[in-house]
This record gives C-alpha cells, structure tokens and sequence, in this order.
C-alpha cells in the first residue's frame, strides 16, 4: 500500500475525484487538479482494494513533521460504508508503526467538512477525537473539523 505508486493507482484518484467533482461532491471542489498532482509529489499514497481486487478508495497522507497528516481520503460510491475508511486507517497506522520509533508516537490528524456526516461518523467510529473547528473555512463557509487519532 505504500510503496510507489503505480500509473493504475494514480489514475485511479485523478478519476475519483473527477467523478466526485462530476456529481458536485462538496469535498472534491477544494481539489484541483494541480493540487492533485503536487500531492502526488509529497505525499504517500495508500490504496484499498475490495474483495475481487478492484480499488475501493484512497487516501494521501504525509509523514511525519510534528504529525502525520491525512491530506485526502475518499472512497468510491460502491465502496462506501463497507469499511474500506477503516482498512485505509488501518494500513496508515501499520506503516507508522514500522517506521522509525519516534514517529509511530505522533498522532494521525485530518480535517473533515462540517457537513460531510458519513465522513464524521466514520472517523468518531474509528476513535478519532475532534481538537479543533477552522469557521468558515471552505469556499462556501462551512467549518472544518480537525480531528486526532493518538
């Protein structure tokens, strides 16, 4: 999951986001197409894949400064509430547990739209705990939520 991306990989996110951007998906419009692609360049990419082995969902994470930092995580329509949040969690909580001692102590952080409750259930379900509010942060003016895994 966190060796170097593959082109299918990458392809994979470019079309999801895309797509959620297609269907007017409030997180995806925060996502252009450049800042994509500089993501690509600075951070890990994780990749889960459903059971026949097509890909389910992503999520970009960079590592370690003071924290390791979720930049985006999102999971295909037919995908989701099928736990493919918690395997991507999973996966990133492995590799930080693998990697140098110091760093599998920093907490996992992200920040999630007000308004995107599936996003929010899944992420109190995982034992994320909310630190913080950022008011009017989107474009539109809805809040962003930051939030800790320890």
């Amino acid at each position: 999951m966190v060796a170097r991306a593959n082109s299918a990989e990458l392809q994979f996110v470019r079309d999801l986001v895309s797509e959620a951007r297609t269907q007017r998906e409030s997180w995806a419009r925060t996502w252009s197409d450049a800042a994509l692609e500089s993501e690509f360049e600075s951070a890990a990419l994780f990749v889960a894949n459903d059971k026949s082995g097509a890909f389910a969902g992503f999520a970009l994470v960079r590592a370690p400064g003071n924290m390791w930092e979720v930049m985006l995580l999102a999971v295909s329509p037919p995908h989701r509430r099928t736990g493919t949040v918690r395997r991507l969690i999973a996966a990133i909580d492995e590799h930080r547990s693998a990697g140098l001692s110091n760093a599998s102590k920093l907490p996992l952080a992200l920040e999630v739209r007000a308004d995107n409750l599936a996003a929010i259930g899944a992420y109190e379900k995982l034992g994320f705990k909310k630190v913080g509010r950022r008011t009017g942060y989107y474009d539109d003016g809805v809040e962003a939520i930051l939030y800790r895994l320890e």
